[in-house]
């Protein structure tokens, strides 16, 4: 996706049930593939897991996002809000980091050719056009 004068895979980050939050955007996400026949979907989806730190994921979320922020200056496509309340509040370590900085950004050795963004007559531009910093 294009993201001002840069581009990221990213176009959604969250917290909870993967699965019916993939359905939930099925529709659009079948328009995309029929505008673009050859775009490619990739879902990541990371278990979150520390010992006695039940919440950790809306942590991880809220971090990913503020970082993907830092970054590309908005929020990514999907996401119509910052989670202030948990972000900055669990230390990682410096591998973990690394981890986040590699989901949120390009692959390393991709060659992305073309990034894209809908246009403003497109029914996902208003949530593509909003979150920026």
């Amino acid at each position: 996706m294009a993201y001002g004068g840069d581009f990221s895979p990213v176009i959604y980050i969250g917290e909870g049930n993967a699965a019916t939050r993939l359905y939930n955007h099925a529709n659009w996400i079948a328009e995309l593939l029929v505008a673009v026949p050859n775009a490619e979907i990739e879902v990541r989806v990371a278990d979150c897991v520390r010992k006695n730190d039940p919440n950790l994921c809306q942590y991880v979320e809220a971090d990913l996002i503020a970082n993907f922020i830092e970054n590309y200056h908005c929020l990514p496509w999907f996401n119509r809000q910052r989670e202030t309340s948990c972000a900055g509040r669990r230390e990682y370590n410096d591998e973990v980091v690394k981890e986040f900085r590699q989901r949120i950004g390009k692959v390393q050795g991709s060659r992305y050719l073309w990034a894209i963004r809908p246009t403003d007559n497109n029914e996902q531009y208003n949530h593509y056009n909003t979150g920026w910093y």
